[in-house]
């Protein structure tokens, strides 16, 4: 009996101090958590922000964190919005070419989160959505400054006249005006900012092609996936473009291509795979044509054909997908991936050419080296890459929209031609746009001085990428060459890459001393001068199958300009007498030991300069 108290007396003493040290702990916790702020004492927010994708969750955390009252308000009912309610569960990463991530700050303090001891960090890394879901909660519900109201019925811009001075929602059937200081839209589809008077293009409007944007997907998850057999079949197949990691795969494009697709509007593409904890997979591949991606009633007819095809389609990746023998689908997300939708014009829009010639702006608030990756945009393509940039930077001006007051836009509906968005629309570069955003916000209330204001004064925008740098943002200026930079066709490959006319995939390869086909310079001609000018005339080739010389191109171009030309000579002399293209573009074309295409861009953006000075006399 005496040795079993001399036993019980250390561990009574154990818990004893167990019990006081928790007690201590709760007790500094409960001292020293900051309190939210009691909304109902609240008359005016300093921010508010519209959108739970991952750029608005970022830039309300940065607005709160800068001291500023803030609310974060969604019809959503969830947090992750792209992430975690359409599945989109890959990040697409930007890095230099000396290996070092340029997308820092709040971005990467939930990148090291929805990696830590979980994935090993490559290049393409994919995620748990139920932990990111997660993580976004305790980001927001850790800052004291900010509130945050889901489940709203509608959401309107508040407005006296051109300045936007909150919002109107619709709370649990009631209707109220809430007011702010600032609002920053950072819903997919720059909503708000639609609302409220702010212009902008849809799709690919801005390079004269109307009615198309990039196609929309559902994500779609299976279970029971051999992941071990899946990475040894794309780690050795022949092709550079497939691979796969511990918890990302991207290939068998062969594969999934010949599905025969029961609806016209639906389409598979190679499989972009990403790994849940759970080991269940989510499938990015499905291209759905058709939808129109501010109408509800076609997303969600979408969704419902979407959802029928889906044991097709599962069937067939079992039939001819090495590690899916026995995969068995779950289901689908609760929302489309929307790729693309409004682009808002702002101060200033960011350019394809901006992008692959690594701009270094003044006024930058973050860096991107994504691919310009445009997906397809109608049943007639497949897409393609219109170049890969090293780094380049996004200005602040691509934020503030034109006409309206005291509204920043984050997010893949910002300030971005169609083109360049195909790069900047990743969601990393777009938390660290929200992060600025918040930053931007809290500048232009101490200083009693509107995000427009601020677009011309340089004070102002050192003082906010200080801020931005302080709190963890990687903003170096960048000077990388670009491919082509001293070629003497530069003039024409800005031109045409500029409307979407020509691409360089990923190595940015133009094939300039490559030659052309009658048949591409024909059709080449043409469509520039639709996108350009719109010009609905039309050349035509003798030589369809061939490839032609100079005097072949000038043939076409001086027939179109209305211009004779005599027996006796040559239709390039012609063309350069009559100044359809410079005299020292001809020199450098008669140089070429064939006609090739870097004389082609040369010829076709001269001509329609030529056209245009024409039409302006």
């Amino acid at each position: 009996m005496g040795d079993r108290k001399k036993l019980l007396k250390p561990v009574v003493l154990i818990v004893s101090v167990i019990i006081i040290l928790t007690i201590i702990f709760l007790g500094l916790k409960f001292i020293f958590t900051p309190k939210k702020i009691d909304q109902s004492k609240i008359k005016q927010y300093d921010v508010i922000v519209v959108g739970t994708d991952p750029e608005g969750i970022a830039a309300a955390v940065s607005s709160a964190r800068n001291g500023l009252v803030t609310l974060l308000a969604d019809n959503r009912g969830r947090l992750g919005g792209l992430m975690t309610v359409g599945g989109l569960n890959s990040i697409d990463m930007n890095y230099n070419p000396e290996d070092e991530l340029v997308t820092r700050g709040i971005f990467l303090e939930f990148y090291n989160r929805i990696n830590f001891l979980n994935f090993r960090r490559t290049k393409k890394d994919s995620f748990d959505i139920i932990k990111a879901e997660k993580i976004f909660g305790s980001m927001v519900n850790k800052e004291p400054n900010l509130i945050i109201k889901l489940n709203l019925s509608e959401i309107k811009p508040l407005m006296d006249g051109d300045t936007i001075i909150g919002v109107e929602i619709v709370e649990n059937g009631s209707r109220k005006p809430v007011y702010a200081k600032r609002v920053i839209d950072a819903t997919q589809d720059a909503d708000i900012a639609a609302m409220a008077g702010v212009p902008f293009s849809k799709g690919m409007e801005d390079v004269n092609i109307k009615g198309e944007h990039q196609v929309a997907t559902l994500i779609f998850e299976l279970d029971n996936v051999d992941w071990k057999k899946l990475r040894i079949s794309l780690n050795t197949d022949p092709h550079k473009s497939t691979g796969a990691n511990n918890v990302s795969a991207w290939g068998f494009s062969r594969e999934m291509t010949n599905y025969k697709s029961s609806s016209p509007n639906i389409r598979m593409r190679g499989l972009n795979i990403g790994r849940q904890k759970d080991s269940k997979v989510l499938i990015n591949s499905m291209h759905i044509f058709g939808v129109d991606p501010l109408d509800k009633e076609y997303k969600k007819k979408a969704i419902e054909m979407a959802r029928a095809e889906l044991p097709s389609i599962t069937q067939h990746i079992r039939q001819n997908v090495p590690g899916f023998e026995n995969a068995v689908l779950l289901g689908s997300m609760e929302e489309l991936y929307i790729r693309e939708s409004r682009h808002i014009y702002g101060e200033y829009r960011l350019s394809i050419n901006d992008v692959l010639e690594n701009a270094n702006f003044k006024d930058k608030i973050a860096l991107g080296s994504y691919p310009a990756d445009i997906q397809s945009t109608s049943k007639n393509n497949t897409g393609y890459v219109v170049g890969t940039p090293m780094v380049y930077s996004v200005p602040f001006r691509s934020i503030v929209p034109l006409k309206v007051e005291n509204l920043l836009v984050v997010g893949r509906s910002a300030s971005y031609d169609s083109l360049a968005h195909g790069s900047a629309r990743v969601i990393p570069i777009g938390m660290v746009i929200g992060q600025a955003a918040g930053a931007a916000s809290k500048y232009s209330i101490n200083n009693s001085q509107s995000f427009r204001q601020m677009t011309r004064d340089d004070k102002a925008l050192g003082s906010v990428q200080s801020m931005l740098k302080d709190q963890g943002a990687y903003l170096e200026d960048v000077s990388y060459p670009y491919p082509a930079q001293e070629h003497w066709a530069l003039k024409g490959i800005r031109f045409l890459r500029y409307k979407g006319l020509i691409a360089g995939g990923y190595n940015n390869d133009y094939n300039l001393d490559a030659p052309v086909s009658g048949l591409r310079f024909q059709n080449l001609i043409n469509e520039t001068l639709r996108r350009s000018l719109g010009i609905k005339k039309t050349a035509y080739t003798k030589k369809p199958n061939d490839n032609i010389d100079r005097n072949d191109a000038a043939s076409m171009l001086l027939w179109l300009a209305g211009i004779k030309v005599p027996i006796d000579k040559e239709p390039f002399e012609i063309a350069a007498k009559e100044g359809l293209i410079s005299q020292q573009t001809a020199k450098m074309i008669k140089s070429q030991p064939t006609f090739n295409n870097a004389s082609a861009y040369m010829m076709i953006t001269e001509f329609v300069e030529y056209l245009e000075k024409k039409a302006s006399k």
